[in-house]
């Protein structure tokens, strides 16, 4: 905190840290991090389980990430020293990840994975109609059934139901923070993830969001 130094009501030197949450496609891991010295004080780990609903989907249940990193976070707070300050809390995302939310946020489908291969179809709908070249222009990426733009295809052709009522296509980032109380916000980082992003404009693609039928304002 611009080197101001806390002490305790002893006059002792708070050890300052802060809370590292990284979640990966398995499982969230969360570590208490010295500041000073980069040293590991605490580390706590929990699994979530991937869905496999049919051969090629694989999901993760948004409530069960949101559970797990609850938990990990709640016996770290817990087993803090008292002469131990956090200073503040740090995230790390797996991209590639895409979920249906409603007019509120709230989730109508799993997080669809990247290497759920269910839109392969869809991802040379896009290549075929878009063009590669300009799909990699737009994008800075190659089209494949990675890409959200290819799920949310999927979607609308497959769960057109779903697809209607969908008012948001969350990222897990967007999904977190959303949970946190801080809005569905994504850093570039995430948003160029989505494979919609115009990574030279600076923007969501017209392009591509025009021919997914999708707006702007869904993707954060």
């Amino acid at each position: 905190m611009n080197g101001q130094v806390l002490l305790t009501s002893k006059g002792k030197r708070m050890k300052n840290t802060i809370l590292i949450i990284d979640f990966g496609t398995s499982k969230v891991h969360v570590n208490l991090i010295d500041t000073e010295n980069g040293e590991v004080l605490t580390a706590v780990s929990r699994a979530y389980q991937t869905i496999i609903k049919s051969p090629g989907f694989a999901e993760i249940d948004p409530y069960e990430l949101w559970h797990a990193a609850e938990h990990c976070v709640g016996r770290i707070v817990c087993g803090v020293h008292k002469e131990t300050h956090i200073q503040g809390i740090s995230f790390s995302y797996f991209g590639d990840s895409i979920m249906a939310a409603g007019e509120n946020g709230e989730p109508l489908t799993n997080l669809i994975l990247a290497f759920d291969s269910r839109a392969c179809a869809q991802s040379r709908e896009l290549s075929a109609n878009i063009g590669e070249e300009e799909y990699r222009r737009i994008t800075g990426g190659i089209c494949s059934s990675d890409d959200s733009g290819a799920k949310i295809l999927w979607l609308k052709q497959n769960e057109p139901e779903i697809f209607k009522e969908a008012r948001h296509f969350y990222t897990n980032q967007e999904f977190v923070l959303k949970m946190l109380g801080l809005g569905a916000y994504l850093d570039v980082t995430m948003a160029s993830r989505k494979m919609l992003y115009d990574v030279r404009g600076k923007e969501w693609s017209g392009r591509l969001l025009d021919y997914i039928g999708i707006s702007p304002d869904s993707l954060g």
